[in-house]
């Protein structure tokens, strides 16, 4: 799969906008055959000729977050009418803010960042995910077997307060009867910077996914998990759109989520494309890392639903009750409606 040339102005142009997006967003910086929902039960009618740029930023290079890059270069946005897009990693502390100040059309990324920044203000709305599962474990080595031995540990999260690795820190500690105090935490800006201190000898633990899980097991061979989150409802790619843009181009997003829902149908059913674009993505040898790119490719069908679907208001709830208990008292059930629009997600899914 030949790479798409981005256009080097989203970075620009997300840098240029946190400042003000940072004033409304948060305050701290099993593989199933595809549903009848089909791409071809959905194209009876000729797509709308969509020319406006959509900017579609992704948090992470992993695995779970990358199938928009599916989407524009299988063609499914264009199929939809969408002739002018642009896909690019955007890292996940800047993301959220840019998206909220409009340097971003849709952000890709994990709970509950966007959440958060919604409800303080920030000009976003989650429009669905495909998937409603965390793929992320907590690691450590130096002998520590459990989330209980931690306490007095070096443990290593990354991106702000609120986001996800610190959230679930969070959670493993209380579910092990401490609390954030009982640790040394580490803060590091993003995914890359953790795992090197990981490596370094600089922490005891943290909250990883793969691939940084198996480079970590490789780099350091006593590395073990101690905990997984399969007991939690946290959606890892929620697919998040600036709501002022949304409000001027509704189409647009319709033809955005009927495009991911056909790149994710492609992704289920030809295996082979998605692991190409896995290994492209993810900068990974094809040949040298083959097996790492099928554990990954497998990870991904075990947590991808069938279909996009919308957030619930009770789903978000889950999400709120995981921000009370790390300090976000905002987080409100009876404000669980205004953070999530399925609307969109319901037109795109009959066209």
């Amino acid at each position: 799969m030949r790479p798409k040339s981005l256009v080097v102005g989203l970075a620009a142009t997300v840098a240029l906008s946190l400042a003000t997006a940072c004033s409304s967003s948060e305050p701290d910086s099993s593989q199933a055959a595809p549903s009848s929902t089909t791409a071809s039960a959905r194209q009876s009618d000729p797509p709308k000729n969509l020319d406006g740029k959509v900017r579609i930023g992704i948090a992470a290079p992993v695995a779970q977050l990358i199938l928009p890059f599916l989407a524009d270069e299988q063609g499914d946005f264009k199929k939809h009418g969408l002739s002018n897009v642009e896909v690019s990693f955007v890292p996940g502390p800047q993301l959220i803010p840019a998206a909220a100040g409009g340097a971003v059309d849709v952000a890709i990324s994990a709970a509950p960042s966007t959440e958060l920044s919604a409800l303080n203000g920030g000009a976003l709305k989650i429009v669905g995910a495909w998937d409603k599962s965390a793929l992320q474990f907590l690691v450590a080595r130096n002998g520590i077997k459990s989330p209980e031995e931690l306490k007095g540990k070096r443990v290593g999260v990354n991106g702000s307060k609120a986001g996800s690795s610190t959230i679930l820190m969070n959670y493993a500690l209380r579910k092990a009867g401490l609390k954030i105090e009982d640790v040394n935490i580490i803060a590091l800006q993003d995914h890359g910077a953790q795992l090197q201190a990981y490596i370094g000898g600089q922490l005891d633990a943290m909250i990883t996914s793969p691939p940084s899980l198996q480079r970590a097991q490789a780099a350091q061979p006593d590395t073990q998990v101690i905990r997984n989150f399969d007991d939690l409802f946290f959606p890892e790619n929620e697919i998040i759109v600036n709501t002022k843009w949304s409000d001027n181009n509704p189409d647009q997003v319709v033809a955005v989520l009927a495009g991911l829902q056909d790149a994710l149908q492609t992704w289920r059913t030809k295996p082979d494309l998605a692991k190409t674009l896995i290994a492209e993505k993810l900068k990974l040898d094809p040949a040298k890392d083959s097996e790492l790119v099928n554990v990954l490719y497998e990870n991904t069908m075990k947590i991808f639903l069938q279909n996009i679907e919308p957030l619930t208001e009770d789903e978000t709830r889950k999400i709120f009750a995981l921000l009370r208990d790390s300090g976000f008292p905002e987080a409100v059930d009876e404000k669980a409606s205004t953070v999530i629009d399925g609307s969109y997600l319901e037109k795109a899914l009959k066209k």
